[in-house]
């Protein structure tokens, strides 16, 4: 995306702490199975904004909590805490939605998830410019595709020589 070194760390660091409301949450709530309550839903909606308030609370940390709060806002304006839509999303919270998701596809934390790299990217392409930023996902898209290129010609020379 062209984005300088330290901002990528810093999108880094808001990646690694984004969840850290959930601290703040009733274990029962996190951990349960089955369908939540529209109550139940509510409350763990907050996460989000208390994850913020924890990073305003450190000098250190304080920029990162945009990242925190809007991570589940939907590039239609459809998402939570604040129904952000579109460039008001910032831009960490775009890129960590979508590898949040891809990840979580991957490693099966969605239900039905093939868990294959095809099925996740698939699955992102098709909420691009609902869910998630178009252009997050096509450049993840052009990323791990590069990636893929680059591992078939070494298992190529690998094979020929």
């Amino acid at each position: 995306m062209g984005l300088p070194s330290q901002m990528m760390f810093r999108i880094g660091m808001a990646a690694l702490l984004h969840d850290i409301g959930k601290v703040a949450m009733p274990d029962k709530l996190l951990q349960k199975a089955g369908s939540l309550t529209s109550q139940e839903c509510a409350l763990l909606r907050e996460y989000t904004v208390l994850g913020a308030q924890i990073l305003e609370g450190s000098l250190l940390l304080a920029d990162l909590a945009p990242a925190a709060r809007h991570h589940h806002e939907h590039w239609d304006g459809s998402g939570f805490p604040d129904h952000l839509n579109r460039a008001d999303i910032p831009l960490a919270a775009r890129i960590i939605a979508v590898a949040e998701t891809y990840d979580s596809l991957q490693r099966g934390h969605v239900p039905q998830a093939d868990r294959s790299s095809e099925f996740a990217l698939t699955d992102l392409q098709c909420r691009a410019g609902s869910q998630f930023d178009p252009t997050v996902v096509q450049i993840l898209t052009e990323i791990l595709s590069g990636q893929q290129e680059q591992q078939i010609l070494q298992e190529e020379s690998v094979t020929k020589g």
